[in-house]
């Protein structure tokens, strides 16, 4: 074959590569286009979900609902707001005393079902009740229940909203203070220390409102209890989120528990059960086993009590007491 021919094939061969190459870079333009394309797709889908979430697990941030009434002179229908009907005085008097009677003989769900009727109502009365209702049925909520999430964020959010209604009320302080300290425990340390200061805040306002609440005096002294124990690398992750981060003292803790059996002795297995687990970090042993020996008598009622009475009887028998 000759020079010239040679020259040719080779031009020939020139052009095909180039053409290749060309029809490539086109095809990548348009893989490209296709990427960016679902990328664009996929982050408005997970935008869309994150939205739902939040309005599933969220109920009450919007309480108003838009309803449809036919208006027959114009002969079609016309959306108005409605933002839920507010009960009677005396209606939600005999709901609140309907709901302390289950309440009182432990009907966790019933409650929760009566006031979740109530759901559009802004008596702050009701809102913390309905906060109750949700967390005590988080509590006996299986751990991976499909709903145990959303109790306790709507929980949160009737106690919120109870707060913000009646400022001044202890009830709802308190129990925005204790939904607040569950949703930390359910989510987990990270949680619970973003929260600190508001629970801490929210349950030293309720004892300002009600100083002889033995229920309020035992849950700020378990949180005075944890801050105590927690350990240098949490504590070191705290300083790391707050300037000032929160801390207490075992003798802090110790104070609110003593206050407890001063205005109602004998009557919580649990405040027991926190008095001799802080004397025990506080190498009283001889008076933390005085304490477990009173939990381990107790006539537990309740899953709490059960809970105490069992956490007890464990202790004692790490230090050879049967």
């Amino acid at each position: 074959m000759s020079s010239k021919e040679n020259s040719k094939e080779v031009q020939t061969d020139g052009v095909a590569v180039a053409s290749t190459l060309s029809d490539i870079l086109n095809t990548l333009k348009e893989v490209n286009g296709a990427m960016s394309s679902l990328i664009s797709t996929a982050l408005h889908i997970n935008q869309n979900v994150i939205q739902l979430r939040e309005e599933i697990e969220n109920p009450l941030r919007n309480n108003s609902k838009c309803i449809f009434i036919k208006e027959e002179e114009f002969g079609q229908l016309q959306p108005r707001r409605f933002d839920g009907g507010s009960l009677s005085t005396t209606s939600v008097q005999a709901v609140i005393e309907q709901a302390d009677q289950l309440y009182g003989k432990g009907e966790v769900e019933k409650v929760y079902e009566l006031l979740s009727k109530q759901k559009n109502s802004d008596d702050p009365e009701l809102l913390w009740r309905q906060a109750r209702a949700a967390r005590d049925l988080f509590q006996i909520r299986p751990p991976l229940a499909n709903d145990k999430k959303k109790l306790i964020y709507e929980a949160r959010d009737y106690a919120k909203a109870a707060v913000a209604k009646n400022p001044n009320g202890f009830e709802t302080h308190k129990w925005y203070a204790i939904c607040l300290n569950e949703i930390g425990e359910y989510e987990g340390f990270q949680t619970k220390i973003e929260n600190a200061f508001d629970i801490q805040k929210h349950f030293q306002k309720a004892l300002e409102l009600n100083a002889k609440d033995p229920a309020c005096m035992q849950l700020l002294g378990e949180w005075s209890y944890f801050l105590a124990e927690m350990p240098w690398a949490q504590k070191q992750i705290a300083a790391m989120m707050y300037e000032n981060p929160p801390t207490s003292t075992y003798e802090e803790a110790l104070k609110l528990f003593q206050k407890v059996e001063e205005v109602s002795p004998n009557m919580f297995p649990k405040n027991m059960l926190f008095m001799a687990k802080t004397f025990l970090k506080m190498k009283n042993k001889e008076k933390a086993i005085e304490w477990f020996l009173k939990v381990k008598k107790f006539s537990a009622k309740t899953d709490e009590d059960k809970k105490a009475l069992q956490e007890a009887i464990d202790v004692l028998r790490t230090l050879g007491i049967k």
